[in-house]
């Protein structure tokens, strides 16, 4: 794994507040397993969350690739982090208790951010819209 701001990582995970989470079948195909908005991120860099919902529990292999979409509506950017994901017992220190969770170890990060649209585009935009509804 290439060197990462952890703690711009672990901002930015906070502010967009949940993931989508893929299994990747191969580069071009991934099936979506789920929302999660309670990850810990470790000094390792390792993303930890537990598998609270049946379906997660049975489509979740010991080890599989997997990718977290970060995003939310409002905020300019995006974060896609890649990697692999095991089962394992973990330990969170929030909740002080064992649980079923999913250990990634980050292999590709990609942050987009995008410059706000100007009042014009704005503009342009609605007026489109107005126009495609008429």
């Amino acid at each position: 794994m290439e060197a990462y701001d952890l703690q711009f990582i672990q901002h930015k995970m906070r502010d967009a507040g949940q993931a989508m989470l893929y299994r990747r079948i191969d580069e071009n195909h991934k099936q979506p397993l789920g929302f999660k908005n309670q990850i810990e991120l470790d000094e390792n860099g390792q993303l930890y969350f537990s598998l609270q919902t049946a379906f997660e529990k049975k489509h979740c292999d010991d080890t599989f690739p997997v990718e977290l979409f970060f995003y939310k509506k409002g905020k300019r950017f995006s974060l896609s982090v890649k990697g692999i994901a095991r089962k394992e017992a973990y330990k969170s220190p929030a909740k002080r208790r064992s649980l079923e969770a999913l250990k990634i170890s980050m292999e590709n990060i990609e942050y987009m951010e995008w410059d706000t649209p100007s009042p014009f585009k704005k503009l342009m935009r609605g007026l489109l819209n107005i126009q495609s509804v008429l």
